[in-house]
């Protein structure tokens, strides 16, 4: 009798740890100064799992009121939009290869990066937990021709980390990224292969960026601080993971529709959702 009221008692906790686990929650808000795309974002993690929801957004590629999903920690990523009832996956390469066709006429040679470490102490506190901040230095060279003419310009991105490694969520580095990107796949692999040195990821960046060419221009800086402004755990439904199935697989760039696809790739993975 003991053995069946304690089954009966158990069972509802069972059951919600089928649809819930532990995870994480943040907030992190982007500004921009010199530039545009300041951000406030609401974010769930669950280990390889990811949402990301746009909650103020300029950046038009990523409009308030979408949001993005994954559930390999990043490998194959997701941009939803509730509004039109579409999802896109965020392809960053065939992006690149666009500006590149449209950019045919346009010959760039990107010089291997230096990546120099700073400074590296015991960091501040960020929303509530401990960090050891990093300071990094990235420049390279580009030597760019347009209709055989050519010019040589000089990239130098100074960055600030404060950085936390008292989570193991693989997924939190969607969004919480550490160093520059150039936009160039050889440049950014170098970079990133830096940066795995650190082990973490960061709850607050500074970076500044500066461009110069020629004498007779002026260099352009742009500065970017993104902080987490909130971080706890808490449990995570499985179901806001999940891309609704009546929802339409359109593609990124142009907005067309996947019809030879046969709808939703992710039917019987994804769900209705939230």
């Amino acid at each position: 009798m003991k053995e069946k009221i304690l089954l009966a008692l158990l069972l509802p906790c069972l059951a919600a740890a089928s649809i819930a686990s532990a995870g994480v929650y943040y907030e992190a808000r982007t500004t921009i100064e010199g530039g545009t795309g300041s951000m406030l974002v609401h974010a769930w993690i669950d280990g390889e799992n990811a949402r990301i929801d746009m909650i103020e957004s300029q950046n038009p590629m990523m409009q308030a009121g979408t949001y993005m999903v994954t559930r390999d920690a990043g490998r194959t990523l997701y941009l939803v939009n509730p509004k039109e009832e579409t999802y896109s996956e965020w392809d960053l390469a065939a992006m690149m290869n666009l500006v590149e066709g449209v950019s045919s006429l346009v010959n760039m040679e990107y010089s291997e990066p230096q990546v120099e470490a700073l400074e590296e102490r015991e960091g501040e506190k960020i929303a509530g937990y401990a960090t050891r901040y990093y300071k990094y230095r990235t420049s390279y060279d580009i030597k760019m021709k347009v209709l055989g003419m050519g010019r040589k310009m000089s990239s130098v991105s100074l960055e600030e980390m404060w950085v936390t490694d008292e989570f193991d969520q693989p997924a939190m580095t969607v969004w919480l990224r550490k160093g520059t990107r150039s936009g160039d796949s050889g440049l950014d692999r170098i970079i990133a292969a830096e940066m795995e040195k650190i082990k973490g990821f960061p709850l607050k960046t500074v970076v500044v960026s500066s461009t110069a060419g020629s004498k007779k221009k002026r260099a352009s800086s742009t500065q970017t601080t993104m902080e987490v402004e909130t971080l706890r755990e808490e449990s995570v439904n499985a179901k806001r993971f999940e891309i609704p199935t009546d929802y339409r697989r359109v593609d990124l760039l142009s907005g067309a529709g996947d019809e030879e696809g046969g709808g939703n790739p992710l039917k019987g993975l994804f769900g209705r959702g939230q």
